[in-house]
C-alpha cells in the first residue's frame, strides 16, 4: 500500500461520505432541532456501523450476495422502504406543533442505519471492487482510513446544522426545512436506483 493507494481510497471515502444522503440528512435535521450532543453520537454510530457493515461484507458476506442475489435485492428495497417512512416522518414533523420537539437519533439509531442505507451498501462495493480486491489487509486500512473520513464528514454536517440553527427563528421555518430535507431524501434514494 503507497501513499498514492491511501489518497485515492481518502478521496472515495470523502466524496462518498460527505455527498448528501439519508445520514448526512438526519445529522443535520437533528442539529438544527439542537441536539448537537447527540448528532455527535449519531454519526459516531453511523460511522462505526459502516466500518462494520464494510468489514463483514468485504470478508464474509459478498460471496453470499454472489449467490444469493435475490438476498442483496430484498436488502436493497427494505431500506428503500425504510427510507420512505422517514421521509414521510420528516414531511410531517411540525404537523403536531412545535418541530423542535421531534425525537432525537442517537448511536444505535446510527449503527442500524448504515445497514439500511443503500447508499453505503454501493459505497462498500464499489471501495472493495476498486480498492481491495482478494488483500484482506487493505480492507482493514480501507475500513480504518473510512472511519476517520466518515466521522469527520458527517461532522461537517454537524457544522453546517449549528449554523443553519443560528438561522432558525421559529418552528414554522423548522417545519420548512424538515420538508426540503423529506424531498432530499427522497431524491438520494431515487438517484441510488436510477
Amino acid at each position: 500500500m503507497d501513499m498514492l493507494w491511501m489518497s485515492s481510497v481518502s478521496g472515495f471515502a470523502f466524496v462518498s461520505s460527505i455527498s448528501p444522503g439519508p445520514v448526512n440528512l438526519l445529522t443535520l435535521s437533528n442539529t438544527v432541532r439542537g441536539d448537537v450532543r447527540g448528532s455527535f453520537s449519531f454519526i459516531s454510530g453511523a460511522t462505526l456501523g459502516f466500518a462494520a457493515q464494510l468489514l463483514l461484507l468485504g470478508l464474509l458476506v459478498q460471496p453470499l450476495f454472489t449467490a444469493l442475489p435475490w438476498l442483496a435485492q430484498g436488502l436493497q428495497w427494505g431500506g428503500v422502504a425504510f427510507f420512505l417512512w422517514m421521509a414521510w416522518l420528516l414531511w410531517h414533523a411540525g404537523d403536531a406543533g412545535d418541530a423542535m420537539t421531534a425525537k432525537s437519533v442517537g448511536f444505535a439509531f446510527g449503527m442500524l442505519l448504515q445497514w439500511l442505507n443503500p447508499k453505503a451498501y454501493l459505497a462498500i462495493a464499489a471501495a472493495v471492487g476498486l480498492y481491495v480486491g482478494h488483500d484482506t489487509g487493505r480492507l482493514f486500512v480501507l475500513c480504518a482510513i473510512y472511519m476517520l473520513v466518515c466521522w469527520l464528514s458527517l461532522a461537517a454536517w454537524i457544522a453546517l446544522g449549528v449554523f443553519l440553527r443560528r438561522h432558525v427563528a421559529s418552528p414554522r421555518w423548522m417545519v420548512w426545512l424538515n420538508r426540503v430535507l423529506a424531498v432530499l431524501l427522497l431524491a438520494s434514494v431515487a438517484v441510488l436506483w436510477r
